[in-house]
């Protein structure tokens, strides 16, 4: 175990000195490490909070500029945007996802997506009906 042993088997005091310096040096260095890396798990746990409010603050403002600036709007503008002036904060808040919602199914099989074979049986329909597109075909 040590270099120099003296007399009866037992190391030289100035080798325990070494040994003892070692292993403090080894406790230490762990203890750091393991510091260390609990204050960056801390840190970022708190940095990712800290982002989040931000975000919702940032959020907040923009759509509360926005709830202002459609308020300001005549009724005419709001007529043309789609929004009745009492729905202005909801349609803010939410958007417009409840509108466009029957859209978004109407269009969910896009006409370049299918198969050719379901493409000339839509072609070669003589009468009026209804295209994958969300309009109607003439053909």
């Amino acid at each position: 175990m040590f270099a120099n042993e003296g007399h009866a088997g037992r190391p030289w005091s100035a080798d325990l000195h070494r040994w003892a310096r070692r292993e403090r040096s080894r406790a230490i260095a762990l203890s750091m490490y393991g510091a260390a890396r609990l204050v960056a798990t801390g840190l970022h746990a708190f940095m990712r909070i800290v982002d989040r409010v931000a975000r919702d603050l940032l959020g907040a403002i923009y759509r509360r500029s926005a709830v202002r600036a459609l308020q300001r709007a005549d009724d005419l503008m709001l007529a043309d945007i789609g929004v009745p002036r009492c729905e202005i904060e909801a349609a803010v808040r939410a958007g417009r996802r409840a509108r466009s919602i029957g859209k978004i199914e109407r269009n969910r099989h896009n006409w370049r997506h299918f198969p050719l074979e379901r493409k000339a049986a839509f072609r070669s329909k003589k009468t009026r009906g209804f295209s994958p597109e969300g309009t109607e075909s003439v053909l």
